[in-house]
């Protein structure tokens, strides 16, 4: 007995074009996230090797040993992290308001990809100022940290996955029944 198949379907985003394109915003979102963290390196390098650890002005008020300005910085970081989901979030749904009728791919990506970017807007600028002012402090706290938006930034890369999931969410979105 004979067997029919069909060739599986192709999602939007398997197009060349579209590959193309998420691959170069992958590179994009690698080379802000290699930044922050070669930028990070080099604060650490130049308050080890020329400040000899020693903080500059960062801990002249304390709470528990630590930093007030560590303090803030992780308060400030708790905060951040959801915000840079919620901007992307945010500038998503309004890229998809915009989009008014047009159904390419091309326009979606670019929707996905101003959404990625603002997401990462938010995060690297709040993480290149902790590793700045590590310069202030020398606490190690700061650099886990920009730790922790850099992980945040790797939670939020742009998989193949990650975008045809946004896709698909986009151009079907749930209803509530």
């Amino acid at each position: 007995m004979n067997r029919i198949t069909f060739p599986p379907a192709v999602h939007p985003f398997d197009e060349p074009l579209a590959v193309h394109r998420l691959g170069a915003l992958r590179t994009l979102c690698q080379v802000m996230i290699g930044a922050l963290i070669v930028i990070t390196l080099g604060v650490w390098m130049v308050v080890l090797k020329v400040f000899g650890g020693e903080p500059l002005a960062g801990n002249l008020v304390t709470l528990g040993g630590v930093s007030a300005l560590t303090w803030a910085c992780g308060a400030i970081t708790l905060v951040v992290v959801p915000l840079m989901f919620w901007v992307g979030r945010q500038r998503g749904e309004a890229g998809l308001r915009q989009l008014d009728g047009r159904t390419g791919t091309d326009e979606y990506l670019q929707v996905f990809a101003g959404a990625t970017f603002a997401s990462y807007a938010v995060a690297i600028a709040w993480g290149f100022l902790c590793a700045i002012l590590f310069h202030l402090t020398a606490d190690p706290i700061m650099l886990g940290l920009v730790a922790v938006i850099v992980g945040a930034m790797v939670a939020r890369y742009p998989t193949t996955a990650r975008a045809k999931a946004w896709f698909d969410r986009a151009v079907n979105p749930p209803t509530l029944s």
